[in-house]
């Protein structure tokens, strides 16, 4: 008991000191100009939830969207990330259809009675539909020699609903959704700004895990090369991708789109021989919570900004980003409500962290002055984030 009384008074300590000194670590100088206008932004349902995406490939891989929902009477909201792999196609075609697949399928499922279930099977209907539809394009793809980037591009996936007092979460890959609440025991001592705790409500699906490596050596036990690490934290499913679940990929899943450069048919039959996948898995994950009056924020990010940043780190960010006192620069003079604060600042934190990783300074202009490409590429991932206010919903 007195150890958790010290444990908690110690972090407390760290973050009043934290958001004491935070001035000084600010960069000196950044060009929010020059920010905003790399910026994606969706704004139209901001009183509730905002995104942001910020790119370094060309063209931009990762893909969101957000969309108000109303399913059977109730009110909720929709939104999703997509953080694609071997090119933008999958990850851009999975966010203009899932919402229309989902609302499709949801109204063909009238039987089911009880509306969680019915969520959660359309849910898995619309993915399944995303998998098999562009599975079809790759084939015709492949099969009349017209474009062979199909049999590689992939796409992870993070998808959640909140809505009758629940929050729905599917996933596909290692983007993350994390929840963000409020403690009264935390803070019925502290009048002057609220102290977060995080709840995570998403699994990394990627073979850097333990757990994951360990489920792929069981499920795989003839393939000796299932998982490759060149260099720590770089393994990959037969040397080829991180994720073990996606969208796509098929040249994982089905040998057919593998043989694109085997010409020999010994070496064809060979390959057939021992094929032994699907390696990855297109079936999301998909969780359930119910919504508690003390819930505050749902994040979902790319792991462009997970990468980085950690949750409790975050947490540590939305007290600083939202408190009244709080006059940072990025917002001065502007109207941000919680959520535009909050995402705009977790931006602004992850280019900071990005430029301390190359040894650079706080100063993260010279990033921003890059073209997206390659060399951006080199710098950072395409980040994005999504915040919705669970207030609204309670």
């Amino acid at each position: 008991m007195y150890l958790n009384l010290i444990i908690k008074n110690y972090f407390f300590l760290l973050l009043i000191m934290n958001l004491t000194f935070s001035k000084n670590k600010e960069p000196k100088y950044i060009d929010n100009e020059l920010l905003l206008s790399q910026l994606t932004i969706i704004d139209e349902y901001k009183d509730s939830t905002f995104g942001l995406r910020l790119g370094s490939n060309d063209p931009i891989e990762d893909s969101f969207f957000i969309q108000n929902i109303t399913l059977l009477n109730q009110d909720g909201i929709f939104f999703a990330v997509f953080d694609g792999h071997g090119g933008e196609k999958l990850s851009n075609y999975a966010n203009l259809l899932l919402y229309p697949y989902f609302l499709e399928a949801f109204n063909t499922n009238k039987f089911v009675q009880d509306l969680n279930q019915r969520i959660i099977i359309s849910l898995n209907q619309s993915f399944d539909r995303i998998e098999y539809e562009f599975l079809k394009i790759s084939f015709n793809k492949i099969r009349n020699r017209t474009n062979y980037i199909y049999s590689f591009v992939g796409s992870c996936a993070l998808a959640s609903i909140v809505i009758n007092k629940k929050i729905f979460v599917a996933n596909l890959g290692d983007s993350k959704a994390r929840l963000f609440y409020v403690d009264e025991n935390d803070n019925k001592n502290n009048n002057t700004f609220l102290i977060y705790n995080f709840k995570k409500l998403s699994k990394v699906f990627n073979i850097r895990k333990s757990e994951e490596q360990k489920r792929m050596r069981e499920e795989f036990p003839k393939d000796r090369d299932i998982i490759k690490c060149y260099r720590k934290n770089a393994c990959y499913v037969k040397g080829a991708l991180q994720p073990t679940k996606t969208l796509g990929d098929f040249s994982l899943k089905y040998y057919f789109f593998g043989l694109r450069n085997i010409r020999n048919m010994n070496l064809y039959d060979e390959y057939k021989k021992h094929f032994n996948g699907p390696y990855i898995s297109s079936i999301p994950d998909i969780q359930v919570f119910d919504l508690e009056k003390n819930y505050k924020y749902l994040i979902l990010g790319s792991d462009g900004l997970w990468d980085v940043i950690k949750s409790r780190d975050i947490s540590q960010l939305i007290t600083k980003y939202t408190n009244k006192n709080n006059n940072n620069k990025f917002w001065r003079n502007k109207k941000y409500n919680d959520i535009e604060k909050i995402s705009y600042g977790l931006i602004h934190s992850t280019l900071i962290n990005y430029s301390k990783e190359m040894k650079k300074d706080s100063d993260y202009n010279f990033i921003l002055e890059t073209p997206c490409g390659e060399e951006r590429r080199n710098m950072h991932d395409d980040i994005t984030i999504i915040t919705c206010d669970l207030s609204n919903f309670n």
